[in-house]
């Protein structure tokens, strides 16, 4: 009869791969889980955002028109915020139309 000897370390490594496993399950299963489901609310959170940035871009070009003197500054508040925001309104775009594009183009020519 052959008596396996206990090694502390083989044991330690096996409940690491375990572990390691066991994250990895989670991971990949919260991975798959966190595609984006649309609610009344986060349209609403969209909606309220879109409208906001069509209204920063209208009141910068207002701005531009009746003060040509601050056209310049204007123009780089446009720039700034373009660069910060624009990926994520894009991503905004993209969510809405994927989940009510209908509805999603009726909104957006109401407020263009």
């Amino acid at each position: 009869m052959h008596v396996r000897s206990y090694n502390p370390y083989e044991a330690i490594k096996e409940i690491i791969f375990r572990i390691i496993i066991f994250l990895s399950l989670i991971t990949c299963s919260s991975t798959i889980l966190a595609e984006i489901q649309l609610s009344n609310a986060l349209a609403k959170d969209i909606s309220q955002s879109y409208g906001f940035y069509l209204a920063q871009e209208y009141s910068l070009s207002e701005i531009s028109k009746k003060y040509p003197s601050l056209a310049g500054l204007a123009l780089i508040a446009e720039k700034k915020f373009s660069a910060s925001f624009k990926s994520s309104i894009e991503g905004m775009d993209t969510i809405m139309l994927k989940h009510a594009k209908k509805d999603w183009t009726g909104i957006k020519s109401k407020m263009s």
